[in-house]
């Protein structure tokens, strides 16, 4: 077995088709290449080949039975598909947990190639045939599910109580800036970005803030509250999250668009539910110079960088009839990345039936009017919902007062809803809205009439008062499993004017992938057909492309203009690339046609390790020189060891856990004076590996764990070097972001028992073959059983500690004409026992036994 520095584990996110099977993915660097683990990789996969690590072996077939895979690497063979070849014993290393194999060598193996991105922290699978996995995605995009319905193995819940104050995770960020041309400010500047986050006051608690050396406290927000997917807040109200200060408005059908900004909210609607009936905004904080990047059901929709405010924003993104999967892609200035996975479902009622869903939420946002609304829905039956809204709105200098109720339905395969809104300061509004799929092709239709010149933040009168709206929209998935894949959408709109005339809405996008580049292309075009004011049409277009070749990765956007004026409007391209480990070079060109402004810049950063380190080098012929130098760092604080955590990713926005991992000689779940800590031990988060292992106190760090959402947590058993040691069964917790949840993992070793069976008939006792030997508790339940070998010979493994009794049953003894055995009590304990030499010795039966039965336990066969 090898082993390796903990601080040697690259962890990267495993992509197939642009989806993201896990975020927790291990490998290592070697000379020339990377190594993955085999095992974890075929899990992934579903390619049906078992890894033993403790032996070195692999073992099962390749897509079909028939294509058989085998691996002895201390023997050094390998048989792929039938056919030996020869092995390479250089490119693999058998770890603890997995047998770590070169990619290259994998390539040779396996139908497919990986692709390693290390600035990126990605392996791409380029499957070179349809795998498995493949195969069942492809049955399930029939039936409008993008993924497949997961279900993992849920155990007990553990308490995990809110704290008066707990000392909170920090995202810290210095910047240093000068200037060429300062404009009349000055030459040099300093900020410090904060964004920290934990317990406070029993509270889940985060706060943002800018601190600028020439503004002073540039910008500042904080959160207060508590989310809860099992909807266990406020006792009766059973609310699933609460909260005060920055909190998210997420707007009302037909009435108000969704913002941000300081109120409060309470609502015991389920966290992983659209906020709308058939759209989705995604708002969130975005420290200074990170990105992030939309995926819709596998095709890249959008990209938002950096702004002053610390906030992104992807507001009111159709959801289309059946499975939505949304990935949010985070990318930092230092080569950092992260993910963050949203799923919808839109083919079944949002609201079950005899269950009353509301949202009370009142907010200020900085950049619109005052708002409040509270909504509440009703499920009538599985198939009907009822929900109703009253809303306060100020926008264009008038308060208005909504009131709202809609009817929603679902009937597989369509969903339908009708919704009517009124505003006290006069006119009304109904709308009918039908969505439904078809194999891949998804359907949404949508006809609104307005009496007596409604208005409201959907319904403005930008060209003039709206008499009625209609739209379709269509979105359809060609997949190519081989190579690409196209999502391709359509949808229209017409707004037909108070006074005479409409407006045209014409869009279409196009989605695709071809072995490792991602393209997106939006062209909309606007039309107005007369009305009072004539409007000229505008087509308008944004592209977004990205793509890693080799060691190089490639982002790039362009909005432009069709038919009018210059083409492009604006085009900016970036390359990065981490050749220089653990530095990471990047380059890039903005170009802004209206201005006639063009931006180079160079950059440098430091990307691994506890903290990042950046310098970035930029000139346009507005500015001139600016020089940016950067420090960026994640701290939190193990609670145990009182330990101080830093690394280059950020942390605040992710839960952590302190595991701790002892022999329990007792019993008792508690680590006790003179109990062993376990070192070297892993653990699985939802399934996934995650990196970190017991230190040689048991405590392991686990950290980047998704905040509020359920995890479960179990000991990784390949991690377990003792073939007799078993952990009990894993936690279910939910963790919040910047605070450490503690969990204990008490282990016990497994008890053995051998020994040889005997017939004791006329002469020498012989040993006897296949006779059944049975270990039974004390209420008489088969624990283990097994046949006795050729010579007598029998082993009894992996008994948990306990009290039981060894036997062989009357109607087992009787068929070798024997008598049957008394019952033997044996003992387990918990720091294991092994019992060699355990013998049993049967003696002929009586030509006409009496009652062999009476003293024997009634036994009963485990299940």
């Amino acid at each position: 077995m090898l082993a390796r520095p903990e601080d040697e584990v690259l962890i990267f996110s495993l992509r197939l088709e642009q989806t993201t099977l896990s975020n927790t993915f291990p490998g290592f660097t070697v000379k020339g290449g990377f190594i993955v683990p085999l095992g974890e990789l075929c899990r992934q996969l579903d390619l049906a080949v078992q890894v033993d690590p403790n032996r070195g072996l692999a073992e099962g077939f390749l897509i079909q039975e028939g294509r058989r895979f085998a691996l002895n690497v201390l023997a050094g063979t390998v048989t792929v598909g039938g056919v030996a070849r020869a092995l390479d014993r250089s490119l693999i290393e058998v770890h603890a947990d997995d047998i770590y194999v070169d990619t290259r060598l994998l390539a040779e193996w396996l139908p497919l190639e990986l692709k390693v991105a290390p600035r990126s922290a990605t392996i791409t699978v380029l499957p070179r045939e349809p795998l498995p996995l493949q195969l069942r995605w492809l049955r399930e995009r029939g039936a409008g599910r993008l993924r497949p319905d997961l279900k993992p193995q849920t155990f007990e819940r553990v308490d995990d109580p809110y704290k008066l104050y707990d000392v909170p995770f920090v995202d810290e960020t210095l910047r240093l800036t000068g200037r060429s041309d300062s404009n009349g400010a000055r030459p040099i500047s300093a900020q410090s970005i904060t964004f920290l986050s934990g317990d406070f006051l029993k509270l889940s608690t985060s706060l943002y803030a800018v601190l600028d050396a020439q503004e002073g406290l540039a910008e500042f927000h904080m959160t207060m509250g508590r989310r809860d997917p099992n909807a266990g807040l406020l006792g009766p109200f059973h609310a699933t999250e609460f909260a005060f200060g920055e909190v998210l408005n997420p707007g009302l059908e037909l009435l108000a668009q969704p913002f941000a900004g300081t109120g409060a909210l309470v609502s015991n609607i389920p966290l992983q539910q659209a906020n709308a009936f058939d759209r989705h905004s995604f708002l969130g904080d975005l420290a200074p110079g990170w990105q992030v990047e939309l995926y819709r059901n596998q095709s890249l929709v959008g990209f938002r960088a950096y702004r002053p405010d610390g906030r992104y924003e992807f507001l009111n993104v159709p959801l289309y009839y059946g499975w939505n999967d949304f990935r949010l892609v985070f990318y930092g200035p230092q080569g950092q990345r992260r993910e963050e996975v949203v799923r919808f479902d839109v083919s079944e009622s949002q609201t079950p039936a005899g269950a009353f869903q509301y949202r009370l939420v009142g907010t200020k946002p900085g950049a619109a009017g005052r708002r409040s609304q509270f909504e509440a829905r009703y499920g009538l039956s599985k198939q009907l919902a009822l929900s109703a809204a009253v809303a306060g709105v100020d926008f264009d200098g008038t308060t208005h007062t909504y009131r709202s109720a809609g009817l929603q339905g679902f009937w597989k395969p369509l969903s339908a809803s009708l919704t009517a809104a009124q505003d006290s300061a006069g006119g009304s509004v109904q709308e009918l809205g039908i969505r439904s799929r078809v194999g891949t092709l998804s359907l949404t239709a949508k006809h609104a009439a307005l009496q007596d010149g409604f208005v409201s933040e959907i319904f403005r009168p930008v060209y003039g008062l709206v008499r009625s709206r209609s739209s379709l929209e269509t979105s359809t998935i060609l997949p190519s499993l081989e190579r690409s894949w196209f999502t391709v959408d359509l949808g229209g709109s017409r707004d037909l004017l108070v006074a005479g005339g409409s407006v045209d809405r014409l869009y279409n996008r196009i989605y695709t992938s071809y072995r490792g580049y991602y393209v997106s292309n939006e062209i909309t075009r606007t039309t107005q057909r007369g009305g009072p004011v004539p409007v000229s049409a505008t087509t308008t277009g944004d592209l977004l492309a990205s793509t890693f070749f080799r060691d190089l990765s490639l982002r790039g956007q362009a909005t432009y203009l069709v038919g009018a004026g210059p083409g492009f409007q604006t085009v900016a391209l970036l390359a990065e690339t981490p050749l220089y480990t653990p530095y990471l070079l990047r380059a890039g060109i903005e170009r802004a046609l209206a201005t006639r402004d063009t931006r180079i810049l160079l950059g440098a950063n430091k990307s691994q390790g506890q903290y990042s380190l950046g310098l970035e080098l930029s000139y346009s012929s507005r500015s001139h020189w600016v020089a940016d130098l950067s420090f960026r760092v994640g701290l939190g604080r193990e609670p145990r060891q009182q330990r101080i955590y830093a690394q280059a990713q950020g942390l605040a926005t992710q839960g952590a856990v302190s595991a701790r991992a002892f022999l329990d000689s007792n019993g008792n779940g508690v680590l006790d004076p003179g109990e062993k800590p376990l070192e070297g031990i892993g653990f699985l988060v939802n399934g996934a590996r995650v990196p970190a292992t017991t230190n040689a106190q048991g405590v392991a760090f686990l950290t980047n764990l998704p905040g509020e959402q359920d995890a479960n947590l179990v000991v990784a058993s390949a991690s377990l070097e003792d073939p007799f040691m078993r952990a009990g069964a894993g936690v279910r917790l939910t963790p919040r972001p910047g605070h450490v949840a503690r969990v204990d993992f008490p282990m016990v070793l497994l008890g053995e028992i051998t020994g040889t069976v005997y017939l004791k008939q006329d002469g020498p006792a012989q040993e006897l073959a296949g006779l059944r030997i049975v270990l039974a508790d004390p209420q008489g339940l088969v624990v283990k059983a097994v046949r006795s070998s050729y010579d007598g010979f029998f082993n009894l493994t992996g008994i948990p500690p306990g009290s039981y009794f060894l036997l062989v049953t009357a109607g087992d003894a009787s068929r070798f004409g024997a008598r049957p055995s008394r019952p033997r009590p044996i003992t387990i304990s918990h720091d294991g026992t092994v019992l060699d030499g355990l013998d049993i010795l049967l003696r002929a039966a009586p030509a006409k036994p009496t009652n062999p039965d009476s003293a024997q336990p009634l036994l009963k066969e485990a299940t």
